[in-house]
């Protein structure tokens, strides 16, 4: 079965050659030159697969242009509510989730990271935010510095571990 994302080394790489690990299945990668031309290539039906964020499938799945199979965070969506998770179809224990974060030159002053980390984490709660985040397919999950770092390093040992296993490479 073939999969497309929106290139290789991604996220959605990674993702789908865990789900390929995981179940045992013979998937082929194909990678494209981003979500956009990702999607086409779906919907196009040049693709039986793609791994893919919600940014651009999303008009696409409330269009009923695309099928959503399963999402690969903890907990089913409010706005997919019947798309069930990898873990409700037997993945036990996998969840994986595109996250995005700031970072800063590691001289910055402590004063100034907190200072930016408390002005985001209040941009994130602000009710009109949160509504659009949503609408876009997007949960806001601020986090403190120390946190994100943390985050950093357990992602980085996940990848790095599946990466050798795979023996996938740079071209």
């Amino acid at each position: 079965m073939n999969y497309v994302t929106a290139g290789f080394g991604g996220h959605q790489h990674l993702t789908g050659e865990y789900i390929s690990a995981a179940l045992k299945l013979d998937m082929v990668h194909v990678p494209t030159r981003g979500g956009a031309q990702a999607v086409q290539e779906l919907l196009a039906g040049n693709m039986e697969m793609g791994v893919m964020g919600l940014g651009p499938t999303l008009p696409h799945i409330r269009a009923g242009r695309l099928i959503p199979i399963a999402v690969t965070v903890a907990s089913r969506m409010s706005y997919m509510p019947d798309v069930p998770t990898l873990m409700e179809l037997g993945l036990t224990g996998f969840s994986v989730g595109q996250w995005f974060g700031l970072a800063m030159p590691i001289d910055t002053p402590d004063p100034i990271v907190e200072q930016l980390s408390l002005a985001v984490a209040a941009a994130l709660d602000d009710e009109t935010t949160r509504r659009r985040l949503d609408e876009a397919g997007y949960t806001a999950h601020p986090t403190s510095p120390a946190e994100y770092a943390d985050k950093i390093r357990t992602e980085e040992t996940r990848w790095r571990k599946l990466i050798a296993e795979r023996g996938l490479k740079v071209d």
